[in-house]
């Protein structure tokens, strides 16, 4: 009868049923997978502690802690104390470990000693700390992107910049063009500047293709201190002549050097103003005109703390299977993450009937219109593409459909989808990216 008075034997009997005790155990073991210097610091305080009740109890400082860790994999933590500290503190907010209050000296002891039972025996214990591992994903300015700053915690949104581009935005002088589609968040560039820069460094450029009312303009903003931004209006139909003349007027005005011009540019834009008619001297990545600053998929490092950040565990352990997926462009990884409660398993088959269901919905969303699914064909015919045998590409696609596509177009056209993020350069081989080949596989067909 209820109300029924639960009693330590009780919860004992039921955590020592087998199944139970794996399920909690496999659950357990995929947090402290989310990072490897998470396993080696539990592991290794579970050496040192077990057979110590009191240990247990009084738990280890954070500088024993590190000697320990150290001890068994030397490499992964070649790292400031205070940077070990807050690696504690994840652990303490996963529910691992927690920090002794009002404990001036920093002890950390297990959230409850049922944690060593789930690490298992001594020789289970030592298996764990011995076995080979790869370095811990670190921190790199150029694939991580920002959390919007008055986002939650758990809100699955990052910038569409990289930390990377955030800071040669910051540099003036120049002009950027700024590219992307749809599903890398372009429409969000607006906003996410506005939230990492303060309001009055955010400042508008008016069409002015002449360049004494240019230079005119420029010189009024008058910078202060730190470097002004200016977006050219989404409104004005900017072309490369606008481009040009805004450089040369950076270059000439009192104050240039602490401006920066940017010009955003959808996939058609980017094709019919810019690539279409770009002369070969700016082609390349660094050239005399402007900055390439083009919006990408998600890479694997930043796509693994993405999911440790959001405790999507299983996810954190299958990062190729989710970029397979999702191709790793953040419209579709929102998506992924805003999918509740679920399995891998799950997940993974809602978003695959999710992407077959609108095939066309998430063409538009990659800026794969008709016009330029047909010229990327030959190139899709025979990828992966070396940037040197486009003219051979062209060619061998005209012998088998009878149809002819002039070379320099084609050549053009990887330069477009490899800006942005389309097409993957690996060591001058260009590729597909994985949901853009998904997608077009029907056209293949």
């Amino acid at each position: 009868e209820f109300p029924h008075a639960i009693t330590t034997d009780d919860i004992r009997a039921v955590f020592d049923r087998n199944q139970f005790r794996d399920y909690i155990r496999n659950r357990f073991s995929l947090t402290l997978q989310l990072d490897q210097r998470y396993e080696v610091i539990a592991y290794a305080m579970a050496v040192e502690l077990q057979g110590e009740p009191q240990g247990l109890a009084v738990g280890l400082t954070s500088n024993r802690i590190l000697r320990l860790a150290r001890e068994y994999w030397p490499a992964g933590f070649e790292i400031p104390e205070h940077e070990f500290r807050t690696l504690l503190q994840e652990m303490c907010g996963l529910g691992v470990l927690r920090q002794r209050s009002g404990d001036a000296s920093s002890h950390y002891v297990f959230r409850n000693p049922n944690v060593l039972r789930l690490l298992g025996d001594a020789d289970t214990i030592l298996n764990v700390l011995y076995k080979e591992r790869e370095m811990p994903v670190l921190f790199e300015a150029s694939a991580f992107h920002a959390q919007y700053g008055n986002a939650k915690a758990e809100s699955p949104r990052r910038g569409p910049l990289t930390y990377e581009q955030e800071a040669l935005i910051k540099r003036g002088g120049r002009v950027a063009v700024m590219c992307g589609v749809p599903a890398a968040n372009l429409a969000d560039v607006s906003e996410f500047l506005a939230d990492r820069f303060e309001d009055n460094r955010l400042r508008p450029l008016r069409e002015n293709t002449e360049a004494n009312g240019l230079a005119a303009q420029i010189n009024r903003l008058r910078p202060e201190r730190e470097t002004y931004i200016c977006l050219a209006d989404e409104n004005d139909p900017w072309t490369l002549h606008w481009v040009e003349r805004t450089t040369d007027a950076l270059r000439n005005a009192a104050r240039g050097r602490e401006l920066r011009v940017v010009f955003r540019a959808d996939p058609n834009e980017l094709w019919d103003r810019l690539v279409s008619d770009l002369p070969d001297d700016y082609v390349e990545p660094t050239n005399s005109l402007f900055d390439w600053v083009p919006l990408r998929p998600w890479s694997a490092p930043f796509l693994q703390r993405w999911c440790m950040d959001l405790g999507l565990h299983e996810a954190s352990t299958k990062i190729n299977d989710l970029l397979d997926l999702t191709g790793g462009w953040p419209l579709l990884l929102e998506r992924y993450a805003a999918l509740g409660e679920q399995t891998w398993q799950a997940r993974k088959a809602e978003l695959d009937i999710y992407i077959a269901d609108n095939r066309d919905e998430i063409l538009d969303a990659l800026g794969l219109d008709v016009r330029a699914r047909n010229q990327l064909a030959p190139l899709r015919a025979w990828e992966p593409i070396d940037p040197n045998d486009v003219q051979t590409c062209a060619e061998l696609w005209a012998e088998r459909t009878h149809e002819q596509i002039d070379a320099s177009v084609l050549r053009r056209r990887l330069l477009w989808a490899t800006q942005l993020g389309l097409v993957q350069d690996v060591g001058g081989i260009a590729s597909f990216n994985p949901l853009v080949a998904r997608v077009l596989g029907d056209d293949d067909a």
